[in-house]
């Protein structure tokens, strides 16, 4: 079983589709198998052990790969972030999607 380290926060960078790629190359270079995208979110995902000098450090190897940053976030891990960093991809549905099937069959008359 792989040892993961979890940071006491969490990196998020979101990029353009087209450069998601390049960003998660040239993140990987760097923290190896400790970089994911998650897909729900749309977002990369990294532990930031030293805080906002790993997310200060990401930003400057994505600029120097002339990376487009759309947004940065840096927070504390959630539960899903924690499940996205074991198994490399987030949890398979949200409480709205659920909600929404829900309610697709009550306003169908089935039940469940």
């Amino acid at each position: 079983m792989t040892s993961h380290s979890f940071s006491s926060r969490v990196s998020e960078i979101g990029v353009p589709a087209e450069e998601r790629s390049r960003a998660l190359r040239t993140l990987r270079e760097e923290w190896n198998g400790h970089v994911s995208f998650d897909a729900v979110r749309g977002r990369i995902c990294l532990p930031a052990q030293d805080d906002t000098k790993t997310l200060a450090n990401a930003m400057r190897r994505l600029a120097a790969a002339a990376v487009k940053v759309e947004d940065v976030a840096l927070h504390k891990p959630t539960l899903d972030d924690v499940f996205l960093a074991l198994t490399g991809h987030a949890t398979a549905t949200g409480p709205d999607e659920a909600d929404n099937g829900e309610r697709s069959a009550l306003a169908n008359g089935s039940s469940r």
